[in-house]
């Protein structure tokens, strides 16, 4: 195994999803750092244009753009291959990271290892989420894990349940999550500027009611139902709380209870460039997960300075800090949820001081610590 990787090439051949973004936040901090990295990005992708400043360091490839095409357009996976090992040919490539598995990439783990390069692959998820479709290849996408040199985890339980399907222990490396910094844009629940001279949505002073957001697809294992149950008892306790829910998915049933208590919905596929402004808005971030690996929507609320309250669920636990920077709900509830917000809702000081410990412990969530630690994990 390579012991210091000086030329690494990200891939990402997804269509959309957060990992384009941490694709971006790594390149900039390799280039902060002098490291000469390679992105190979799919042509699907509509955020692929976003990195025409990486030149000829940007290896673009045609994959498919509707699930189906997994399949239906396999064919164009030899032309993707040749593009490529020609781009990691031209930037003199010395690994291969792949930052979360796409369906082609278990074809293409032991060609890149034939051309003499470590394979890393950052695993997200071991088991399968209830109501993912994506779900229904999980056990595909963790050949790659089962392939690599280097198998990345981003949180200690999703290390635990590779070892538990066979991975072997010495081949894993546990990181973090690093924060995802998405630039600003205009919101589209409401305007930023008139919410408040911070541009937040007036429940950081006393007196005004807690902003609370839900905010990501809406998939069974989210528990939006959860999330509701614990608004409906801060609305009967008389808990000043105004929420958000932003994303696509089937609300269903959850409609009318989402009517009731007055949530401000905008329920579509949320482009990058709105996400900022989004988290800005609001003075905490609610995930009511029933079961998780980690999550991103912390990641992209820590990096906008806003603290989240969160279920006991998989790596959530690890990702935030009790008190200091977000709090954990002390059961799966509604109550244990809703107690935690009317802590929040009834001691502003506490909401500063997530804040200010936010800030604190930005580097070591930071890409730049991120990257070094991702490197560092091909030695030996």
């Amino acid at each position: 195994m390579t012991s210091t990787i000086e030329r690494p090439a990200f891939l990402y051949w997804g269509r959309r999803g957060p990992m384009l973004r941490l694709a971006r936040d790594l390149a900039d901090a390799a280039r902060a750092a002098d490291i000469d990295c390679l992105v190979s990005l799919s042509r699907q992708n509509a955020g692929t244009g976003d990195f025409a400043d990486l030149g000829d360091r940007l290896v673009a490839v045609s994959t498919f753009d509707r699930g189906i095409g997994a399949l239906t357009r396999l064919g164009a996976l030899p032309a993707a291959w040749r593009e490529l090992k020609a781009g990691l040919a031209r930037g003199r490539a010395d690994a291969a990271i792949v930052l979360m598995p796409h369906v082609w990439t278990p074809l293409i783990a032991r060609p890149v290892q034939r051309l003499g390069l470590p394979y890393g692959v950052i695993i997200h998820d071991a088991r399968p989420h209830p109501g993912d479709r994506t779900a229904l290849v999980t056990r595909w996408l963790l050949r790659d894990a089962f392939l690599a040199d280097r198998v990345f985890t981003l949180s200690g339980a999703v290390a635990d349940d590779l070892v538990r399907i066979g991975v072997a222990p010495e081949r894993i490396v546990r990181l973090f999550h690093p924060d995802l910094h998405y630039a600003g844009a205009p919101d589209p629940i409401g305007s930023a500027a008139a919410a408040g001279a911070d541009g937040r949505g007036g429940g950081c002073q006393a007196g005004r009611p807690l902003r609370v957001l839900f905010f990501g697809r809406i998939l069974a294992y989210k528990g939006l139902p959860l999330f509701l149950d614990a608004l409906e008892r801060l609305a009967a306790a008389g808990v000043p709380v105004e929420a958000s829910l932003v994303g696509e998915g089937e609300i269903g049933p959850e409609a009318g209870r989402l009517a009731r208590l007055g949530v401000d919905v905008v329920n579509r596929w949320v482009d990058d460039t709105e996400i900022a402004a989004i988290f800005r808005r609001h003075d905490v971030v609610a995930l009511t997960y029933t079961e998780a690996s980690q999550s991103g929507v912390v990641s992209a609320a820590a990096a906008q300075g806003v603290p989240a309250v969160v279920t006991p669920v998989g790596g959530l636990v690890e990702q935030v800090a009790d008190g200091t920077t977000g709090l954990v709900a002390s059961a799966v509830t509604g109550d244990a949820v809703a107690a935690a917000l009317a802590r929040l809702a009834g001691d502003r000081p506490l909401l500063g001081h997530l804040r200010q410990e936010l800030a604190a412990a930005a580097e070591a969530r930071s890409s730049r610590r991120f990257l070094r630690d991702l490197l560092a994990g091909f030695a030996g």
